[in-house]
């Protein structure tokens, strides 16, 4: 089993809708690849630079869990036959979990300075 990083962006009208009944279908995509789900959380909503599946939005959700290797490939094949997902991309995490919210990540330097 390893570790992935699962970065999906949902559609956002459904996931304003019911965040919650999103979150349970792509924890859904991610247990019947094989997976087993460690976290998964709303990560920020943002506009998109191009149209995807005719939206302007979308809802970015993080995901990180435990598979086998062939995992990632049946969680993007799932995603292409799902309507709420817009964009799915896996990568092996292999330095642990490390969340940060988008806001984080822009203010400043990580040493303190700007």
């Amino acid at each position: 089993m390893r570790l992935y990083e699962t970065m999906f962006i949902a559609d956002n009208t459904k996931a304003k809708e019911d965040l919650d009944g999103v979150l349970a279908e792509l924890s859904e995509i991610i247990t019947r690849a094989g997976g087993k789900l460690v976290n998964i959380d709303k990560w920020d909503e943002r506009k998109l630079t191009f149209p995807i599946k005719r939206q302007r939005r979308g809802t970015y959700v993080l995901s990180h869990w435990e598979g086998p290797t062939d995992g990632p490939a049946k969680v993007e094949r799932s995603c292409s036959l799902s309507e709420t997902v817009l964009r799915v991309l896996s990568l092996r995490d292999e330095d642990g979990i490390e969340i940060k919210s988008p806001r984080e990540e822009s203010h400043g330097r990580r040493d303190g300075r700007r």
